[in-house]
């Protein structure tokens, strides 16, 4: 009796802090999993009602040469294998030249794409700047999210661009150990309202201006578009980019528990589609005639403000702007990025007119860095 007394004081706590769903969920999955989303609240992305099959091309000797010309890769299928991949889709000049699938994964399987979430959130937020719905990246998060400013003194100097750009000087703590639930990335992995907690749990730790990778800044700029729109942004994805973009298949976004999507890490989807996402901004942030992104937004997404802008992330010297990672090649144009966790990647190379996307429930022997640099090599070879 005294044991289940103590067990229920403790639970008692813990509720007075955490909801007990959101304890019972972080100690029973502690780290993200790529199926997640098969648990996940979610709300469905609709497909296109006009879809436009790929044009192929299938080239397979060119692919696997280029591919199997860097030291990693002996055999190309089984290469992506033995890491983990489930999906690799290379598109050049506008046409299918190879799209494979393994571990068991097919064309029809949803992939999750973790952080290349918040290269769509990019996206989206360009979007609504070009129709004058947020004032422009020099705007306080405190227009749009008042409370902030009446909790901490700061968050007035804190811009969208900062918060894009992971630059905002929040507080964050990438690491997680027991006992997990009061600890940054599972309180918005797991949370109930997400928008709760990024306007309860963020506080100032610097000026902003220096590089920190940060779940809680995606999910601000998400939460000050809802107020600035007024629409449901799965809803407004879909309307705006998702449809337009020709897509093929029907995309999923997690939400927490009030139907908030996870901007930092929710979007899911076939590899095919992914491979949409990079095209349009291989082709300047547009699909044929219509920009979906202004020229200055994509121009701000794709290239460094200065030459010698980067910072030291995952081992590599990276940059990174509005969402997106920057691959620097000798002369412009730079490659660049959207990348997720196990390695979730759509990679664009404008010089070689190559988009490449990867999906995987792990990075087995390799990580981030060696996956851009065998694609920045493989997009030059093909």
């Amino acid at each position: 009796m005294g044991a289940l007394l103590l067990v229920a004081a403790g639970l008692a706590v813990l509720h007075a802090y955490y909801p007990l769903d959101y304890v019972g969920r972080v100690m029973l999955e502690r780290d993200a999993d790529f199926d997640d989303f098969e648990w996940k609240p979610s709300r469905t992305v609709a497909a296109s009602t006009a879809p436009r099959p790929w044009s192929r091309a299938p080239a397979p000797e060119r692919v696997q040469a280029a591919f199997q010309s860097d030291p990693l890769v002996d055999d190309l299928a089984v290469f992506m294998t033995s890491i983990g991949t489930t999906a690799l889709v290379v598109i050049r000049d506008g046409e299918l030249v190879h799209e494979a699938y393994y571990n068991g994964s097919s064309e029809t399987d949803l992939q999750a794409t973790f952080s290349v979430t918040k290269s769509l959130l990019s996206i989206l937020v360009g979007g609504a700047v070009a129709r004058g719905e947020l004032d422009g990246l020099e705007a306080s998060i405190t227009e749009y999210l008042p409370e902030l400013a009446s909790r901490e003194a700061g968050f007035e100097r804190v811009t969208l661009g900062n918060l894009l750009d992971m630059r905002s000087g929040l507080a964050y703590e990438s690491s997680v150990g027991f006992p997990f639930i009061n600890q940054d990335p599972p309180l918005i992995y797991y949370a109930n309202d997400l928008r709760e907690t990024v306007l309860t749990h963020t506080r100032i730790a610097a000026e902003p201006g220096t590089f920190l990778y940060n779940d809680y800044n995606p999910n601000l700029v998400g939460l000050a578009l809802e107020r600035a729109t007024g629409r449901d942004l799965v809803e407004l994805f879909t309307e705006t980019m998702w449809q337009p973009l020709r897509t093929e298949f029907d995309a999923v976004w997690c939400t927490d528990y009030r139907g908030f999507p996870l901007m930092e890490s929710g979007f899911v989807a076939r590899a095919r589609d992914l491979a949409r996402l990079g095209q349009m901004m291989l082709a300047g942030g547009r699909v044929g005639d219509l920009a979906l992104i202004p020229p200055h937004w994509h121009h701000r997404s794709t290239h460094r403000l200065k030459p010698h802008e980067f910072e030291e992330y995952n081992g590599r010297q990276w940059g990174y702007r509005n969402g997106w990672w920057i691959v620097s090649r000798p002369e412009d144009p730079p490659d660049y990025a959207a990348i997720g966790r196990f390695g979730q990647l759509i990679y664009v190379s404008p010089r070689n007119r190559v988009v490449i996307v990867r999906t995987g429930f792990d990075t087995v022997g390799v990580n981030d860095a060696d996956l851009t640099s065998l694609f920045y090599g493989a997009a030059d070879r093909l």
